[in-house]
């Protein structure tokens, strides 16, 4: 049961206060919040640590040079459980597939 306050979304790059918090149970936070130099995405870097982590359009992470993509992997790399939600399929490139699956299983594939 979620109540009041279980459910912290973050719209500026300066909300910080609500993670500190610490008290709500599910963080929304968009890509871009992560791809931007700001406190929100110095805070999650630094000293957040989530148990599990839901990337919906994770089709957004086919570039694992793009900043946005860093960030992700940086965040995801301490997470117990990564679900990834994507309704555009891969079939051009299966190579873009990469940095999904090592988001999810690091380590699958080794790196050349």
């Amino acid at each position: 049961d979620i109540g009041p306050g279980g459910v912290n979304v973050i719209q500026t790059g300066s909300d910080v206060h609500s993670l500190k918090q610490g008290s709500a149970s599910f963080h929304i936070v968009t890509y871009g919040l992560l791809a931007r130099a700001s406190p929100v995405r110095n805070f999650i870097r630094e000293q957040v640590r989530f148990k599990m982590i839901v990337i919906d359009e994770s089709h957004m992470m086919k570039n694992r040079n793009a900043l946005r993509t860093r960030e992700l992997m940086h965040v995801v790399k301490d997470c117990n459980r990564v679900i990834l939600l994507s309704g555009t399929p891969a079939l051009a490139r299966p190579l873009e597939l990469y940095t999904q699956v090592e988001a999810v299983s690091p380590g699958m594939f080794a790196s050349s």
